[in-house]
């Protein structure tokens, strides 16, 4: 039994974190949240999200949570998003998403390694939209 943070949980996703489950919980108050398949404890929660999906969006052989947010001054839901892993990966489109823990090279090691992988994925979609 896990009490969720958020109301209303309309869908359920499942990620694999090399061996360790998560389940991803989206709610109909446009909040998500991920809780551990082990221990059913909370792992993050996120608030005013859009869409939520999961895949190796970088390429790295595990999968990452694409976590869309709504944008109340931007139509364009690729303005506002992050791509997490919940360990390592940590990238945010927003330049004020800091904590003060956070560090600064951290952020470029994670920028240098979201970008240009984002960037390739999305060229190869738009190929293969091309072809069909």
């Amino acid at each position: 039994m896990c009490q969720l943070p958020c109301g209303g949980p309309c869908a359920l996703q499942l990620k694999d974190s090399g061996g360790d489950l998560l389940f991803l919980v989206s709610c109909r108050s446009s909040d998500a949240c991920a809780v551990w398949e082990k221990n059913f404890q909370v792992a993050a929660k996120w608030e005013k999200i859009r869409l939520v999906l999961i895949d190796d969006f970088i390429g790295t052989g595990n999968e990452q949570v694409l976590l869309l947010f709504q944008d109340s001054l931007n139509s364009d839901c690729l303005s506002s998003f992050k791509v997490t892993d919940l360990d390592h990966i940590n990238y945010s489109s927003e330049t004020l998403d800091c904590n003060e823990d956070d560090l600064f090279e951290d952020k470029q090691d994670n920028h240098y390694l979201v970008i240009p992988a984002l960037e390739r994925r999305v060229k190869v979609g738009l190929a293969s939209i091309r072809e069909v």
